[in-house]
């Protein structure tokens, strides 16, 4: 399974954005995959509800890779 900005998720949940559904969902999703051999439509939207708003999440891994390279120093 794929969640886009899943990498974030610890962050958004630090800054308080409810992200448990998520990886409730995401849960749900394997036991309904290994037990009905599919997952259903209701769980999978569940899994891929927005987070924040696109372009906050930009910003955001924007900010952070800029923080990284930063630290790198250069090249």
């Amino acid at each position: 399974m794929l969640r886009p900005g899943a990498p974030f998720m610890p962050a958004l949940k630090q800054r308080g954005v409810p992200v448990d559904d998520v990886f409730d969902a995401a849960r749900e999703a394997g036991r309904q995959l290994v037990r009905d051999g599919a997952m259903s439509a209701e769980t999978l939207a569940a899994v891929a509800r927005e987070l924040a708003p696109r372009e906050a999440i930009h910003r955001g891994a924007n900010a952070h890779f800029k923080r990284t390279l930063d630290e790198l120093g250069p090249n």
